[in-house]
């Protein structure tokens, strides 16, 4: 019987941000060194339509109206078709308005916001041991986050732009236990339970077949692995055991063990020999 006290729902502020963040692409560096290649074609563009216009907060428009139209339009539509489509009808506004660096510095705060996220995540997942809470009861980490940015508010007081998930974070103690990466679908998501892996009940069977299925390959390398370290033995208790054999057998050991403990990682059911 599943225990009622287990059960935790998602703060309302959090589910906008997850939903956003996971309709990134996985390959954040990959993603973001394609936002940077369309920017620098579009700032070479600008430059050509005319000098570029620094004063208005580090954003750049051409002097002549027409062309600051075309270039931005131009580019938005390279934008569009780079992004994913569910992002790019969250930001249809910029787009719509042809309103090409906004739209481009939104991007950038969000993949800001996931590199945030991430960090928190195995920040966590790294000191949420028996071992590390009784030496680091109260552990700290830094975030590397190159892009913050801050803008002015009506009252004329600074807002800043980026971190807004450590704002919601922090404000009112959110259990960081309960965010979690999917184990099948990589998404981050709010663990409604304590023991949840994955983020619904589809990736849960998607997980549990990849369970079982590195489950039978682990068991089939621990397998070859004492077979070789029994191959080994007999090597090394031959007389003028040829060394290069020996190597080899050593080596092919070490591969064995080092996919074991890839699927350690994965699937904590497997337990990788020792040396």
């Amino acid at each position: 019987m599943k225990n009622k006290k287990d059960t935790s729902f998602c703060p309302d502020e959090l589910r906008p941000l997850f939903k956003m963040v996971n309709k990134l692409p996985q390959d954040l560096n990959k993603f973001e060194n394609d936002l940077n290649q369309i920017y620098t074609r579009g700032f070479a563009e600008f430059q050509k339509a005319g000098q570029p216009d620094t004063k208005n907060l580090g954003l750049f428009y051409a002097p002549n109206e027409v062309d600051s139209i075309r270039v931005q339009s131009k580019h938005c539509k390279l934008l569009r078709q780079q992004i994913p489509p569910e992002l790019a009808a969250f930001y249809n506004e910029f787009f719509e308005s042809n309103d090409f660096f906004n739209a481009l510095f939104q991007l950038r705060l969000l993949i800001n916001e996931k590199r945030t996220l991430l960090t928190i995540i195995q920040s966590f997942q790294g000191w949420d041991k028996g071992y590390n809470r009784q030496l680091i009861p109260q552990p700290t980490f830094n975030l590397e986050v190159p892009l913050s940015a801050f803008s002015f508010n009506e009252d004329t007081s600074l807002a800043l732009l980026s971190f807004r998930v450590l704002e919601i974070l922090t404000k009112d103690k959110i259990p960081i236990k309960r965010i979690r990466i999917c184990r099948a679908c990589k998404n981050i998501f709010w663990a409604k339970r304590s023991d949840s892996p994955t983020c619904s009940k589809k990736c849960l069977n998607t997980f549990n077949k990849r369970k079982s299925r590195n489950i039978q390959q682990g068991e089939k390398y621990i397998k070859q692995y004492n077979e070789g370290v029994e191959n080994l033995k007999k090597l090394k208790k031959e007389q003028n055991g040829n060394p290069s054999l020996i190597q080899k057998q050593i080596a092919q050991l070490d591969n064995l063990r080092f996919k074991l403990e890839m699927l350690r990682r994965e699937y904590v059911t497997l337990q990788t020999p020792e040396q």
